[in-house]
């Protein structure tokens, strides 16, 4: 993660940016995509509430629903066995896009719950975003070298938040643009 943005290790998230400047400017940078998207909702938002009596709500069965968030770089072993112990079924992991040194100690990670369902939620910075070559070839690594051990790849995180590293909903639809193309192509679920 490249400056200005931080990761703050007490939270588990990137750090509030503190650069003001740089915040107005990429703002500044992204104010049609913006101005578009408040156009956008004051057409949908009073839609969506007119329409909400008559949707039927879907049934969601809580036991495939939610997971278990865990860090596979803290204390990896003793994860494992609380896993076990707690009978989890389904398992949230988190990779960071700026470290992908640490694939090989996910995967090894993932091998040892085989009998899981995995969802890999796939954590972005500033710098693939901005260079969707680089974005493109860590995910063609994460998908290769995780074949067969996730279920679900969450692509993108926060996307509402400056400090995720994105400015504008244009900005996050061109990156998943990238995710979606690479699943049609592998058929993997995102």
């Amino acid at each position: 993660m490249k400056e200005p943005f931080a990761w703050d290790n007490y939270s588990d998230q990137p750090a509030l940016l503190k650069d003001k400047t740089y915040k107005k400017k990429m703002r500044k940078k992204a104010f049609f995509s913006l101005l578009k998207t408040f156009f956008v909702s004051l057409v949908i938002l009073p839609l969506s509430l007119i329409a909400t009596p008559f949707i039927k709500r879907k049934e969601i069965d809580s036991s495939t629903f939610f997971c278990l968030g865990v860090d596979f770089t803290r204390e990896s072993k003793l994860t494992l066995e609380l896993i076990e112990e707690l009978q989890i079924k389904r398992v949230l992991v988190r990779i960071k896009l700026w470290e992908m040194q640490s694939l090989g100690e996910l995967k090894i990670f993932l091998q040892k719950l085989q009998n899981k369902k995995i969802t890999l939620k796939i954590m972005q910075d500033r710098e693939n975003i901005e260079d969707l070559e680089l974005f493109k070839r860590n995910l063609q690594s994460i998908f290769t070298q995780l074949d067969g051990l996730v279920d679900i790849y969450e692509v993108g995180s926060t996307i509402n938040r400056s400090k995720w590293g994105f400015f504008s909903v244009e900005e996050y639809n061109r990156f998943y643009q990238v995710a979606y193309q690479l699943q049609k192509k592998k058929n993997f679920q995102i």
